[in-house]
């Protein structure tokens, strides 16, 4: 009997050992080197010239002298997605009076506000580099304009000088500052198209031509208006 619980002693301790000496088998492999980071957005502008990382401000184009019925142009406005992100881009513009000295002046004239010039302000030619045969856009534009800020109404745009009559358009209507003032542009090959996607290093330009409405008075001498253009780099 004690030579059977010996025995049955030493095969439990010999396969202790044994599980012990099993137990130092192992294998460990390690990932190191994952790293997230957030990309960046970066827009820069030029008009022909060097790429610009705002601020400072750049000056795309101005006009001194203008008479009415009179367009002023071409002025490049180039956009590039210098980040490394994808995204949309979208131009705001707004305004300020920016009037001449009326004392300079053979007579000190009644002065239009800032609004009345911007009313009278046509955007008569619009093009983007890659919108198809190098159609205007301006027509669309001041179809936007009658759309997202007059509830698709061309009486109310018109009513409002947001628009202009031109038979000579695709729509049979221009956007002026003043209601281009009032929405978001977009980039696309078609009106209500979709937008572009600009890739890291794409780039883009529009040129632009400007009018003072042939209609205006002597009350227009020697205003003006300082605008700005706001464009935005978004995902």
């Amino acid at each position: 009997m004690k030579k059977i619980l010996f025995t049955l002693m030493a095969v439990v301790l010999c396969t202790g050992m044994m599980g012990a000496a099993f137990a130092q088998f192992s294998d460990t492999e390690t990932s190191t080197g994952n790293v997230f980071q957030a990309g960046s957005t970066d827009l820069q502008i030029s008009n022909g010239g060097p790429w610009v990382d705002t601020p400072p401000a750049l000056t795309i184009a101005s006009a001194a002298n203008m008479a009415p019925g009179v367009e002023v142009g071409p002025y490049d406005v180039w956009f590039l997605n210098a980040g490394s992100l994808p995204g949309f881009v979208r131009v705001n513009l707004s305004y300020i009076e920016d009037d001449a000295d009326p004392e300079t002046g053979e007579y000190a004239f009644i002065e239009a506000s800032a609004d009345d010039y911007a009313k009278n302000l046509i955007v008569t030619q619009a093009y983007l580099d890659n919108n198809g045969a190098g159609t205007n856009v301006a027509p669309y534009w001041a179809l936007q304009v009658a759309d997202d800020a007059y509830g698709y109404s061309w009486a109310a745009a018109l009513a409002a000088n947001a628009v202009v009559a031109d038979g000579s358009s695709a729509t049979g209507y221009l956007p002026t500052v003043f209601g281009l003032e009032q929405i978001t542009l977009e980039f696309s090959n078609t009106y209500n198209g979709p937008e572009w996607i600009w890739g890291p290093s794409d780039f883009h330009y529009e040129v632009i031509y400007l009018e003072l409405n042939s209609a205006v008075n002597n009350d227009y001498q020697f205003d003006g208006i300082d605008i700005s253009l706001t464009a935005t780099l978004s995902p």
